[in-house]
């Protein structure tokens, strides 16, 4: 006899033993489609017929111990989401993958009066890239304050700490704010993935910095093997540490406003010829 607790429960086991951390049902026809997101990419790993999919959203929706739940309506259902809500934090940037050069360009432009802009896709790693600038601000700047999107910015002049930090940056109101906020002389580090309306001539004097990235996944190194198509670069054959995927883990690509660092396709070459990823994959990052 079929048991959607059970069978819930066995999906959940799967995914913790293979350190996924967002588990997706997706109804598409005839079934829903079980996916893992592995290193920012799904996987289908199982599915059961559509009929039982009611009796599996009802299940979910009650709730599951140390996930959290999402709930998208997609045509005549849900998609649900499971995200695990203790996923380990990188505590610097060089845990999170920077380069040194990265890292340098990222303390001269905290080091400089004005707008810090970080922006990516979503799921490339902005708001952790923003906390780790918060730390260093914090740390080495003279401190910082994080405003969110709905305070006064307008006071923003009475901050009295070094650092200014603001998330998910998006109305044109907060992004006036922003811009009221740069002549305040404070390093601000804003995430905004919308162009500043404003006089070219005001953002070119505001703006101390640009970060833009995405994410690129790490070859597994129990099976990364040589390229065969090109010797100086390096693949994975897939195996069980891996779940057949061939790699472990991400990191980030970045471009910077600083002339002196690699635009973000240099960055993921550089990546690949250290045999940290593969050819493959910044083709379909930087490319793709």
């Amino acid at each position: 006899m079929f048991s959607i607790a059970r069978r819930i429960s066995d999906i959940i086991q799967s995914a913790e033993r293979k350190n996924i951390f967002d588990i997706h049902f997706d109804p598409i026809g005839n079934e829903c489609k079980i996916r893992f997101r592995q290193d920012g990419v799904l996987r289908t790993v199982d599915s059961f017929p559509i009929a039982l999919y009611p009796a599996v959203i009802a299940r979910l929706k009650r709730g599951v111990p140390r996930f959290s739940v999402s709930a998208i309506p997609v045509f005549d259902f849900e998609k649900i989401i499971l995200t695990f809500q203790n996923v380990p934090k990188k505590r610097s940037f060089e845990d999170i993958g920077f380069r040194t050069e990265q890292i340098a360009g990222i303390r001269k432009i905290l080091g400089t009066d004005g707008i810090c802009i970080v922006s990516g896709p979503i799921g490339s790693g902005k708001s952790t890239t923003i906390d780790m600038m918060s730390h260093m601000l914090k740390k080495d700047f003279g401190g910082v304050t994080e405003l969110a999107v709905t305070s006064n910015f307008r006071d923003v002049g009475n901050v009295q700490t070094r650092g200014i930090v603001m998330h998910n940056v998006r109305s044109a109101e907060a992004i006036a704010c922003v811009v009221h906020a740069g002549l305040s002389g404070h390093a601000i580090v804003v995430e905004m993935n919308q162009p500043i309306d404003v006089d070219q001539h005001i953002v070119e004097n505001i703006v101390s910095g640009v970060i833009y990235q995405k994410f690129i996944r790490i070859l597994c190194s129990d099976c990364k093997v040589r390229d065969t198509n090109d010797t100086k670069f390096f693949m994975s054959r897939g195996c069980a540490a891996c779940n057949q995927s061939g790699y472990i883990g991400r990191m980030p690509i970045l471009e910077m406003s600083d002339p002196h660092t690699p635009t973000m396709k240099e960055d993921a070459l550089i990546r690949a010829h250290d045999g940290q990823t593969s050819l493959a994959e910044v083709l379909r990052v930087c490319y793709g």
